[in-house]
């Protein structure tokens, strides 16, 4: 009996933390923080997006693609954008459809590097002293249409 009364107590002890856990997550979800709607227009559809700190301030930035432009939007600490820097992604009167996009550092300089699948292959922009340098191409006999960075033999 004494047993019985134990479970018991323990099955009750785990449904009031299961009670307790469901009730904040509610309340959380119920009231989120979010800051009001922003929108930042490019005058182009954008086609892959990305978010990661590729200027090394400690704020998300935000890089966007369209069919011939990376747009690079430096993310402030409020959480707002700056106007977008402006990186071409193929040559003028091209129209090139741009695909995936991935942020790693690429070069292991401790900065954020970006590369962007398309109809060539992938482009790389790697950064220096700051600011992205023109494309670097990587020619693929196919189209690519999505990237991922990863360290595959962990160096």
């Amino acid at each position: 009996m004494r047993a019985r009364g134990l479970l018991q107590r323990r099955r009750t002890a785990l449904c009031t933390s299961f009670t307790a856990a469901a009730a904040c997550a509610a309340a959380a979800l119920a009231a989120p923080a979010f800051a009001p709607l922003q929108i930042y227009a490019v005058g182009a559809e954008g086609q892959s997006v990305a978010i990661a700190d590729v200027t090394g301030d400690g704020h998300a930035d935000v890089l966007l693609t369209d069919n011939t432009r990376l747009f690079v939007f430096h993310g402030s600490a409020g959480g707002s954008l700056a106007k977008p820097v402006v990186l071409p992604l193929a040559g003028p009167g091209s129209t090139e459809w741009n695909a995936g996009i991935a942020v790693a550092d690429l070069n292991r300089d401790g900065r954020a590097d970006v590369a962007v699948a398309d109809k060539s292959g992938v482009r790389l922009f790697v950064q220096r002293r700051g600011r992205f340098a023109p494309s670097r191409d990587i020619a693929l006999p196919f189209a690519a249409e999505e990237v991922t960075a990863a360290d595959l033999n962990g160096d």
